[in-house]
């Protein structure tokens, strides 16, 4: 792939589908999403059996960087999540929060 200067952002809803496979064909059916060079997922399936979150596995087949927590506090089936290409250093705060669209606030550690 050339270089392209920008960054390459997509964000998606995956509406807990606990299927990821279904999720990585359909990303890899689209060059735009597929080549992204961050994708934001809402409505992360944490479903029981699987070994992490669908995001997790979305990630691996994809070759990304992969952050997720819980869509708040005491949420255990869903969440949200950052897919990125470039590796990132989590910078630690305890006074980091971010409030959700909900307006559930939920532990966060800023990246740098």
């Amino acid at each position: 792939m050339a270089f392209r200067p920008g960054l390459r952002l997509v964000t998606l809803n995956t509406a807990k589908e606990s299927d990821s496979a279904k999720i990585v064909r359909q990303i890899d059916a689209a060059p735009q999403v597929r080549n992204a060079d961050v994708i934001l997922l809402q409505e992360v399936a944490h479903a029981p059996g699987h070994r992490g979150s669908v995001a997790q596995e979305i990630a691996a087949e994809f070759k990304m960087n992969v952050a997720y927590a819980p869509a708040a506090p005491g949420v255990s089936d869903q969440g949200i999540a950052i897919l990125a290409r470039n590796p990132w250093r989590m910078a630690r705060s305890s006074t980091s929060v971010v409030t959700t669209c909900s307006g559930t606030a939920v532990p966060a550690w800023p990246l740098r």
